[in-house]
């Protein structure tokens, strides 16, 4: 499978200006469908996708862009969630500045709480992918894309190598996304306390190495 066949329906003949008809006030909520528009801080809206990913099972995709959050995510599932072409189409209309894609990752036994440690969900294959290809194109049109994930715990930050892109923008070193890249990422799943930053650190170097660039901001 072309892997830009995930993300490249990400056409941008931009669309006429957005008019926000759905403007909310307040803590952003999960919706199954997309178009709601949020004015939120950036942190306060953090604060709320890690509440979302820890209570509720599905994930959803989000912009932050200009001070306000856009629900852009549609089929919505347990374990993926897709873009509305359409709606980015319009945020990107009508806004201007650097874009900020946010999405959740609820845990597999979700709303169960972690115990006796915690656990983290990381970025995906598809995360990675996905945002190679959005971002070549965000910033083809002058822009930038910053791609985050948020867990029950905290925010992800990711990016990837000039040469990861192009390999994926390629569809060269398909084997690249398997394997060896996401050895290691079960050693996040109940880490006791005392050995959390020792854990994260060392797979955040192990993907460094693989030309993922990974951060992460506990916030709970």
């Amino acid at each position: 499978m072309k892997l830009k066949t995930i993300v490249l329906s990400l056409s941008l003949s931009l669309a006429s200006s957005l008019s926000i008809a759905d403007l909310r006030e307040g803590p952003i909520e999960f919706r199954d469908l997309s178009g709601a528009v949020y004015r939120r801080s950036r942190f306060n809206g953090e604060m709320d996708l890690t509440r979302l990913a820890k209570t509720n099972c599905f994930e959803d995709m989000w912009l932050y862009v200009s001070g306000k959050w856009y629900d852009v995510g549609v089929n919505e599932g347990e374990a993926t969630v897709d873009q509305n072409d359409e709606e980015i189409n319009r945020v990107l209309a009508e806004t201007n500045g650097p874009i900020y894609e946010y999405h959740t990752h609820p845990h597999d036994w979700c709303p169960s709480s972690d115990y006796p440690g915690i656990s983290l969900e990381a970025i995906s294959r598809k995360d990675v992918i996905t945002h190679a290809v959005f971002s070549d194109m965000i910033n083809r049109r002058g822009r930038r894309l910053f791609s985050r994930v948020a867990d029950e715990h905290g925010i992800w930050g990711y990016s990837v190598t000039r040469d990861l892109r192009r390999r994926i923008l390629n569809d060269e070193d398909v084997d690249i996304m398997s394997s060896s890249l996401w050895n290691g990422s079960a050693n996040l799943l109940n880490i006791p306390y005392v050995r959390f930053y020792n854990r994260l650190n060392i797979y955040i170097g192990q993907q460094r190495r693989n030309g993922v660039i990974i951060s992460y901001r506990k916030l709970r």
